[in-house]
């Protein structure tokens, strides 16, 4: 997928709950379910349930540092 492909894909799935998958520095692993709120030209927002707010570049789903399980 290119850059464009993925802003499009996330943009179509806002509001939906998804498990995400984060490959942190030195193969640290974590899973979170969470909904992509908002999007903007370099990056996109996740509310995770309880309440916390993350924040990922297009540029992490391309180099596969999140991943969307289902």
């Amino acid at each position: 997928m290119n850059l464009s492909q993925i802003k499009k894909y996330i943009q179509s799935i806002v509001g939906e709950e998804h498990l995400f998958l984060y490959r942190g520095i030195r193969n640290q692993n974590e899973k979170f379910e969470g909904c992509i709120t908002k999007t903007f030209p370099s990056v996109f927002i996740i509310e995770l349930e309880n309440g916390k707010i993350l924040c990922f570049s297009y540029n992490d789903f391309i180099v596969k540092n999140i991943k969307i399980l289902y």
